[in-house]
């Protein structure tokens, strides 16, 4: 039971570590690009929102997806638009 717990609180404190928090950086940028998006807080690997992270889209941003992407929490003050083929998964 003791390491149920342990290996329990290890895969949810890293998932709090390995998470970030994005802000949009640009007023017009594509969601797969890392020059779209600033890291408030957390850490991440390629500077790319994915589907442990938080993104903001802050007022005046309009921001594209074209491809499969995915974040955990999101907030659109600004734009977020789709193209056809996209996919986004809100965890």
């Amino acid at each position: 039971m003791k390491k149920i717990l342990l290996l329990s609180f290890t895969i949810l404190l890293s998932n709090l570590v390995l998470a970030g928090t994005f802000d949009s950086n640009v007023a017009t940028g594509n969601y797969n690009s890392a020059t779209t998006w600033i890291l408030t807080s957390g850490a991440d690997a390629d500077g790319i929102p994915d589907v442990d992270d938080d993104i903001t889209i802050l007022a005046g941003h309009d921001i594209t997806i074209s491809t499969t992407s995915g974040a955990r929490d999101v907030t659109v003050i600004g734009i977020l638009r789709g193209a056809s083929t996209m996919v986004f998964t809100i965890k």
